[in-house]
């Protein structure tokens, strides 16, 4: 049982993964279905022109994940690191992420 929830813990549940080996393949997959995510369900559908930017934001989201922040203070964020981006812009790319249960 222990066993079975560190696999659960590391890997997550897709349910593709019963058909790999658990080892890098498995890395592949799940870097390729948020990869489909991001590019087919939202880059595509919202015709986001920005891409660099938008992938800045889902790094900054991914490394302050259970944290409290508001579109200001990542608006803010990115300054600091050179990308000029606006509030409105910031809270519409997190509405697109919404949309796609991201």
């Amino acid at each position: 049982m222990k066993k079975s929830f560190e696999k659960y813990i590391k890997y997550g549940r897709m349910p593709y993964l019963k058909n790999l080996n658990l080892n890098d393949e498995v890395y592949i997959y799940l870097s390729d279905v948020v990869n489909t995510i991001i590019y087919k369900d939202i880059i595509r559908r919202f015709k986001i022109r920005n891409v660099n930017f938008f992938q800045n934001l889902l790094i900054f989201l991914s490394k302050n994940i259970g944290n409290i922040f508001s579109a200001k203070r990542i608006s803010d964020y990115l300054k600091s690191q050179k990308i000029e981006i606006s509030v409105n812009t910031v809270l519409d790319y997190l509405t697109y992420l919404k949309y796609a249960f991201f």
